[in-house]
């Protein structure tokens, strides 16, 4: 129980660390290109589009501006979830090295990962959402009075849920391979 503590403590104290660890994951991979991580966003509505065209059209959806936001912020949710859940199970074998070689605590690499996903979502989500707004002006107010938990518990769940497949890929070899194709 003490480790457990002590691993926690360590990853508040290197907040700071992991966060700017990712945020260079993230400027990194948009390096070259001209519109940044405006790439996720939009990459996100143009999917949003196309799926809202051909499913609102052969099921012939009654309010297709309310199918629109339900069906955006869905899929945005979705893959934060799945990109999360697909990151985990190879994580400590992609950071092995460093934890073989530093006294890096293993909860930083976890912690990175979290954060280089909320920044992944939020810079998607914040374009989609702006997007979906105009689909459905009180989208805004509703996510502010509402939305709130539901967003603070899918911000827990992308922690806890990669944590234990991180343990269990691991452990189990085979896990990385049934993760990747059950959230593809």
């Amino acid at each position: 129980m003490n480790t457990a503590v002590d691993s926690l403590r360590f990853g508040w104290k290197s907040r700071r660390a992991w966060w700017f660890t990712a945020s260079a994951r993230t400027r990194e991979r948009f390096a070259r290109t001209a519109l940044g991580s405006f790439w996720l966003g939009l990459s996100n509505l143009l999917s949003i589009s196309v799926l809202a065209v051909v499913y609102g059209t052969v099921f012939k959806v009654q309010d297709f501006n309310a199918y629109v936001v339900y069906l955006g912020t869905g899929l945005v949710t979705w893959n934060a979830i799945a990109a999360s859940v697909q990151s985990a199970p190879s994580l400590f074998k992609n950071n092995a090295g460093n934890l073989k070689n530093t006294n890096t605590d293993p909860i930083f690499y976890t912690l990175e990962e979290w954060s280089f996903q909320v920044q992944t979502f939020l810079q998607s989500f914040g374009l989609v959402l702006l997007i979906l707004s105009l689909f459905q002006p009180t989208l805004l107010p509703h996510l502010f009075t509402a939305g709130l938990l539901p967003f603070l518990n899918l911000l827990l769940f992308i922690y806890w849920f990669p944590l234990l497949v991180c343990l269990l890929g691991a452990r189990y070899e085979d896990f990385f391979s049934w993760c990747r194709s059950c959230c593809s």
